[in-house]
C-alpha cells in the first residue's frame, strides 16, 4: 500500500532543477525533470483503486450535467 510520496529538489535555486522522488522512504528516481516527476507521480496515483473510482464518478457526474 502506498503511504507517502515525496519530491525533493536536488539543486534548489538552479534554473534547470532536477528532482529526487521518494516513495515510502525509498528513493525511486533521481535527476528527473519536473515533467518526468509529474508523470511518475500521476502514474502512481492512477493505480490507487479508490482514486480511480472517484475519478470515474466525477467524469460520470460531469457528463450528466
Amino acid at each position: 500500500m502506498l503511504r507517502e510520496i515525496a519530491v525533493e529538489e536536488q539543486m534548489p535555486g538552479n534554473l534547470q532543477t532536477t528532482f529526487r522522488l521518494w516513495v515510502d522512504g525509498n528513493v525511486i528516481a533521481e535527476n528527473v525533470t519536473e515533467l518526468e516527476t509529474q508523470f511518475l507521480v500521476s502514474e502512481m496515483l492512477e493505480r490507487i483503486p479508490s482514486l480511480r473510482f472517484a475519478a470515474k464518478r466525477r467524469r460520470r457526474a460531469a457528463r450528466q450535467r
